[in-house]
């Protein structure tokens, strides 16, 4: 389930208001809808300021703050770089053994390379050597599908570029993966 036009205007409003304040958050007097921050906040998009945070801002209290969290900011960044296309890519050499294989659609692989075409603008980057693993990615014809082969911490970067794509809309790619490599992001708490 995708975040709704709504939502996504909220977290823009927050992001440009945020900008725009020097203590870095939103606050009531943004003019940004209370119940709207706290259904992002649920969604974890957003998180609001303790009491003693917001008896320090100036130039009065105020009761209630806001910010984007690193991946309310990521989701804003994922769906602008989505809307505009997939970076070029290219095919390479045989991944190095020793890693696990991953077979990705061709969409999934698509929304990978824009989680990847966004590290460095990112609040948390894709981890080491996941760009390596994409560049030297081979298509299977009969499979349609692109094989990988990565570590267990760039699968987790991989779910997570996954959530990224499920919270702008589209959820298959971040269900197949955790339905059959058993990891989500965010992971589930027991």
């Amino acid at each position: 389930m995708g975040i709704s036009d709504w939502q996504r205007t909220t977290l823009m409003q927050v992001r440009d208001g945020q900008a725009g304040t020097g203590h870095g958050w939103v606050t009531e007097k943004s003019g940004i809808n209370r119940e709207s921050v706290e259904a992002l906040q649920r969604l974890g998009l957003c998180e609001t300021a303790d009491y003693a945070v917001r008896e320090r801002m100036e130039p009065q209290p105020v009761e209630w703050a806001a910010r984007l969290t690193p991946d309310g900011h990521d989701v804003l960044l994922f769906a602008e770089a989505r809307r505009e296309g997939p970076p070029p890519h290219r095919t390479g050499s045989e991944p190095t053994p020793g890693h696990r294989e991953v077979l990705l659609r061709p969409g999934e692989m698509t929304a990978l390379r824009v989680f990847l075409h966004l590290a460095g603008h990112l609040r948390l980057d894709p981890a080491p050597g996941l760009a390596d693993a994409v560049r030297d990615a081979r298509f299977q014809n009969t499979e349609n599908r692109w094989a990988l082969h990565v570590t267990h911490a760039q699968m987790h970067s991989i779910a997570r570029a996954f959530h990224l794509e499920r919270l702008t809309g589209h959820a298959t790619a971040s269900n197949r993966f955790a339905r059959e490599y058993g990891i989500r992001y965010p992971p589930e708490e027991s």
